[in-house]
């Protein structure tokens, strides 16, 4: 009786301790994907803001 409980902790403890590795591999992902995403972010509004700066320059030189 005792021998398979255990057995049973053992299994169950080994099992936990795969998903803490999963649960680490899952939040390092999550990390690296929110990093890539605040930089796309940032890339697109720099985009946006210099084709707007350029689009008013543009519109300034046409009008002169």
């Amino acid at each position: 009786m005792v021998f398979f409980l255990f057995l049973f902790l053992k299994i169950t403890f080994k099992k936990q301790k795969k998903n803490i590795k999963m649960s680490k591999q899952i939040k390092k992902i999550l990390k690296q994907f929110a990093t890539l995403n605040e930089s796309v972010v940032l890339l697109t509004q720099i985009y946006y803001n210099s084709n707007i700066k350029n689009s008013y320059k543009k519109g300034r030189n046409d009008g002169k």
